[in-house]
């Protein structure tokens, strides 16, 4: 009898994309390209490959570091106009000339934090950006556009120091660096407890009903909800009742530990008759640290999902809550 030894080699191989990258743009200095006479329609685009590969297309922003304006009479136009896995830069100047524009850019693949652009606007009014993540906590803006003209005698300046510029400016630095020290995981189920009952009037019922018990909200229609739940909410508790008609079975899971490969779910399956038939699931859930959260709320006429929305280095949506009412 031959035996047959096959060997099985895993080979486990370190990620080679980047999350973060950052560098300097020179191309629109006069002192390091001669050709850069910015002034009068001029235009001129920068082209800035990164130093690795990223995974997904990354988010970029740049802040200024230095100014060299010819006259107070001038303007000129900043806009990023594509980024694949290199990231375009263009400049338009519109009056006088500007001697240096030097940009530090920034690349980042990390849905912790979230960039707005909004380039270049011909008449400023007030603008109102959706933020995606509950839990962004600071902000800071990055001039893209600069237009003046030497119209008035007040000086402001708190920025390091200008020279020959007389035009009123207030200004205050930024330190950007890319550092998380929390990574957000989805909500857990640390404890539940269950109920079955007999309810003589089922047909009066809804199918599921949903309540966050900490802030009474209460969802009863099929539908598609969303709801952030604060951060000062911990445990969070909810009450789901189910119908259980005669014949069915109810199949229920809840997400319970992130970090396991296996038996992530406590599991439950409850088969109904006329004297169950309606089935109660008393969950508490907690996360290493208190947080917002946002929900997605399916409801369907024979399943019930909840899913935590979480912004970390990636965007993932985990199921919390599953409950699915099958034939027997």
């Amino acid at each position: 009898m031959e035996k047959l030894l096959i060997l099985l080699i895993i080979l486990k191989v370190a990620s080679s994309y980047i999350y973060y990258d950052t560098g300097m743009v020179d191309d629109f200095q006069a002192y390091v390209y001669s050709s850069f006479v910015c002034k009068n329609g001029y235009s001129k685009i920068a082209t800035k490959s990164f130093s690795n590969q990223f995974e997904n297309t990354p988010q970029v922003f740049f802040v200024h570091e230095q100014f060299d304006l010819n006259k107070a009479e001038l303007g000129f136009q900043l806009a990023i106009t594509a980024i694949t896995q290199t990231c375009i830069d263009k400049i338009y100047c519109n009056m006088n000339r500007v001697i240096t524009v030097s940009l530090r850019w920034f690349a980042i693949d990390d849905q912790r934090i979230e960039v707005y652009s909004n380039f270049n606007m011909a008449n400023p009014d007030d603008k109102t950006f959706q933020i995606k993540n509950p839990n962004a906590k600071t902000g800071f803006v990055a001039i893209t556009s600069f237009n003046y003209t030497n119209t008035e005698t007040t000086l402001s300046y708190n920025w390091k120091t200008w020279f020959e510029t007389d035009t009123p400016n207030s200004h205050s630095q930024v330190w950007v660096a890319y550092q998380f020290t929390k990574t957000f995981k989805p909500l857990e189920c640390f404890s539940i407890r269950t109920s079955r009952k007999e309810v003589l009037n089922l047909a009066t019922l809804p199918t599921f009903t949903v309540e966050l018990i900490q802030t009474n909200q209460i969802y009863t229609t099929n539908g598609n909800y969303q709801y952030v739940v604060d951060k000062s909410i911990t445990p969070l508790k909810m009450g789901i009742q189910v119908k259980c008609e005669n014949g069915m079975k109810i199949q229920a899971d809840f997400n319970k530990c992130n970090s396991c490969s296996t038996k992530k779910n406590q599991s439950f399956m409850y088969n109904c008759f006329n004297q169950m038939n309606y089935v109660g699931f008393f969950p508490l859930f907690q996360q290493a640290f208190p947080q917002y959260n946002l929900l997605k709320i399916n409801m369907q006429s024979s399943l019930l999902e909840i899913i935590n929305v979480i912004y970390d280095q990636t965007l993932t949506e985990q199921v919390i809550v599953k409950i699915q009412i099958l034939n027997q």
